[in-house]
């Protein structure tokens, strides 16, 4: 029998450039008032996880926030892990792609984030350069052909907008549009847990973002209406790939399935946005976090609510457990943006890791939807 395949996501720093409002790693503005100082990973780290991540059979990496090219010893730590035969990918807010101009063939793939209009992504991630630094990124990524995504968040203040920015991705010409729920992350009450006076809204971070079922269900159905029929490519995010019959690589999400992160501290949870760690990689062997009883929760839901009776639960699994964990507080309870009617039978199915080829496949509970489509 094959061994199970894992892709992580690695924050090598939590430092960057950009404030954005949605960010899950923390407020950058409560960090500044308490003093708290950005954790990032040395090298020497880096390298004595490698080879536990080859006996666990990691083979799909991603470098997501902070921004990891800020790190000084980026570009090295990438081909150490490339040398492993790991396959890197990266998320970037694109300011950073002077870092890795020059060492783009070492990236499986390159996503870059762009939320909102031109007008309109400057002031909500804080820095007026940053739309240009995005577009100019994904601008040069299609010229030279690297396997790339345009990233966006599906918020509150932009559910409405998912076509023009649909539109400005088509433009673009890039592989494919990757969108991700917002979640109200509570990674900041637990890294600031032991000072006092902190603003209570640390609880969930920027709730003010989250869509209501009724603006999820829009976005859901817009993004449902530009998908393709016929797909080649796994949907990570288990309500979507319901709503359009498509591929998975695991039911439920990947989230403790074939994926989970390692934070700067080297604590490691199931997903970005989980606080709860299941254990550290720099303090005990990463094979025994693997085997935490809060990973296996992820792995064994228990079906609640309509999901009782969905004639789709085999493959959904409840949906994304992420709000049921952070909105509900409870793991087992039905995705609480579900809209889907459970005596509606979808044709979905699973494929292997080994078919995917963009890192996010595996990776996040992620919606895709192609442009130019996936590069073989």
């Amino acid at each position: 029998m094959d061994k199970q395949e894992w892709t992580i996501g690695l924050s090598l720093t939590e430092r960057c450039n950009e404030k954005c409002k949605h960010c899950y790693i923390g407020r950058k503005n409560v960090w500044k008032q308490v003093g708290y100082r950005a954790v990032e990973m040395d090298r020497k780290q880096v390298d004595a996880l490698i080879p536990q991540f080859i006996d666990e059979n990691v083979t799909r990496l991603n470098f997501g926030g902070g921004e990891a090219a800020l790190h000084p010893e980026f570009i090295q730590i990438v081909k150490d892990l490339v040398a492993a035969g790991i396959k890197v990918s990266l998320t970037t807010n694109g300011s950073t792609f002077p870092v890795y101009r020059d060492h783009l063939y070492l990236f499986n793939d390159i996503g870059v984030s762009i939320d909102l209009t031109p007008e309109e992504h400057g002031k909500f991630r804080g820095n007026p350069k940053a739309f240009e630094w995005a577009k100019g990124a994904l601008d040069e990524l299609v010229r030279q052909g690297v396997r790339n995504e345009m990233v966006s968040c599906i918020m509150s203040i932009n559910y409405d907008q998912l076509p023009l920015i649909y539109a400005m991705a088509n433009d673009i010409g890039v592989d494919m549009w990757r969108l991700n729920r917002f979640h109200a992350s509570r990674n900041d009450k637990v890294r600031l847990v032991t000072i006092n006076g902190i603003d209570e809204k640390v609880d969930r971070m920027n709730q003010e973002l989250l869509c209501t079922p009724d603006q999820m269900r829009e976005a859901y159905e817009f993004l449902a209406s530009v998908t393709p029929k016929q797909m080649d490519y796994a949907i990570p995010d288990p309500v979507f790939r319901t709503l359009v019959g498509g591929n998975g690589v695991t039911p439920g999400t990947p989230y403790g399935r074939t994926s989970f992160r390692i934070k700067s501290n080297g604590d490691v949870t199931p997903d970005v946005f989980t606080d709860h760690a299941a254990g550290n990689v720099f303090r005990e062997p990463l094979r025994d976090i693997l085997e935490n009883p809060f990973f296996r929760r992820f792995r064994e839901r228990t079906p609640e609510g309509k999901c009782v009776e969905c004639v789709n639960f085999h493959g959904c699994q409840g949906g994304d457990m992420t709000d049921s964990y952070l909105l509900l507080e409870d793991i087992d309870k039905q995705d609480p943006f579900c809209f889907l009617d459970p005596h509606t039978k979808k044709d979905t199915r699973e494929i292997s890791i080994g078919k995917t080829r963009h890192v996010h496949e595996s990776y996040l509970a992620t919606i895709y939807v192609p442009i130019r489509g996936m590069k073989s």
